[in-house]
Order: C-alpha cells, then sequence, then structure tokens
C-alpha cells in the first residue's frame, strides 16, 4: 500500500493529491522500476487501477557513459563516423551534414525499446571524393524531446597536398636545426684546441725545426770542448811558467 487516507507510506518516493474531480499519486525519483506493475485506487466502493504510460512528455538526456561518439578516415579518403545512445527517451530525431550538404539519407540506424529507454545506434562509410571535397565539416545533431544535442561537430582536413607541404617544412626546419648543432660543435671543439695551444709550455716541433736545433746543440758542445781544450792548455802553460820560475 502506497497511500492510506492521503497518508503516504514513503514520504521521500510518493504524495498524494486531492482535486475536485478525483485523488492523485505523485511518484519521486522516477525510475524504470516504477513501471513494472499497474497502480489501484480505492474509495469507498470504487476502484481503478491503471498502468503507467510515460508517452513522449518524459525525457532522458544521455550521459556521457551513456553516449559514444567517433569519427575517423582511412587512406585520407573513407570516412567512418559511429554515434551510440544507450539509454536516451524519447526516440532521438537526428540530422547529419557534411560541408553544410544533408547525408542524413546515408546513416544506418538501428534501435531497440528496453523497458523504458531506447538504445539507438547511427553508422556512417562514406567516400569523401565522391563529394570532392577533402576538407570541411562534419556534423551531427540531435532532437531530444525538447533539448538538442550535438553527438559530433567537428573540422577535418585530409588533403594530401597540404599534409606533404608540412611534411616538407617539417624536414627543412630539422635539417637546418642539426646543421646549427653541427657548426656550434665544430667552433666550440676548434676554440678549446685554440685555448689548449695558448695553454702548453711548449709544442711539437716539425722535422726540420728538430734538425736545426740538433745542429745548434752540436755547435754549442763543439765551442764548449774548445773552449775546455783552450783553458786546459792556458792552465798547461801557466803550470810550466810557474815551474820555470
Amino acid at each position: 500500500m502506497l497511500s492510506f487516507n492521503g497518508f503516504p507510506s514513503e514520504i521521500s518516493k510518493y504524495n498524494t493529491t486531492e482535486s475536485p474531480d478525483g485523488f492523485g499519486l505523485v511518484i519521486k525519483n522516477f525510475s524504470e522500476q516504477d513501471l513494472t506493475g499497474s497502480y489501484r485506487c480505492s474509495y469507498g466502493f470504487e476502484n481503478e487501477r491503471k498502468t503507467l504510460d510515460i508517452g513522449n512528455d518524459y525525457e532522458y538526456y544521455p550521459m556521457n557513459n551513456t553516449l559514444d561518439s567517433q569519427y575517423y578516415f582511412n587512406d585520407h579518403t573513407i570516412l567512418t563516423m559511429g554515434v551510440d545512445f544507450k539509454e536516451v527517451h524519447p526516440y532521438p530525431n537526428c540530422t547529419t551534414s557534411f560541408n553544410s550538404k544533408d547525408i542524413t539519407s546515408k546513416v544506418i540506424t538501428k534501435s531497440e525499446l528496453i523497458q523504458l529507454f531506447y538504445k539507438v545506434t547511427f553508422t556512417l562509410t562514406l567516400n569523401i571524393k565522391d563529394y570532392g571535397f577533402c576538407k570541411g565539416d562534419l556534423h551531427m545533431t540531435c532532437l531530444i524531446g525538447s533539448r538538442q544535442l550535438d553527438p559530433i561537430m567537428t573540422t577535418f582536413d585530409e588533403c594530401l597536398d597540404n599534409k606533404n607541404q608540412w611534411a616538407k617544412i617539417g624536414i627543412l626546419i630539422a635539417c637546418v636545426f642539426i646543421l646549427a648543432i653541427m657548426c656550434s660543435v665544430i667552433c666550440t671543439n676548434k676554440r678549446c684546441r685554440n685555448i689548449l695551444k695558448d695553454a702548453l709550455p711548449c709544442t711539437r716541433s716539425t722535422r726540420e725545426t728538430d734538425s736545426n736545433e740538433m745542429t745548434d746543440l752540436q755547435v754549442s758542445t763543439t765551442d764548449f770542448i774548445g773552449a775546455k781544450n783552450v783553458s786546459g792548455k792556458k792552465l798547461l802553460y801557466g803550470k810550466s811558467d810557474q815551474e820555470d820560475e
């Protein structure tokens, strides 16, 4: 029993109303379970039974976990689109456009009613070359009761010329960057060699320089020996003079 003499058994869930033409029952926090049975109202010897039918007045909009939408291109020409409403009410009325051209008739729709909600899936496979476009916009809009949703609204550019041009620009920038790094490394190494050269006390000589140094060394040694002999002679003479004296 949901209510007796105007007093609901569960205040947070039910409430009763009274009007000149009868009584009413208000169901709060409405859910699918409230549709599983029939409702009976008794007043004196009068009884009335009714099964709830929400009709199109009840609106349930898809949430993030009950709506999936995606699109992608194969070989820059084949467009594949998919939109999946897992729970929605009433039935969504959707239109799809490609570069402002209505292509709703190309969309395949599958739907089923599961108790209270509809499960609806939209799929589309399209060759964009048939429309003479390689870039533009793709738009799908759906009217659910009194509310409008846009499961897909995007722009794309699948023109190969533009992609190749950007690829060439990227390669050119990368080459310039690598060349700049190489030049910087070469200049740094040359500067380091100059610094080391200035810092070392001596440097490696060439063969010609070594030969000249050896010649100078030999001459100096000969002069030294000659000087020694002369000095010795002088000493000898000096000694003889002393003896003579």
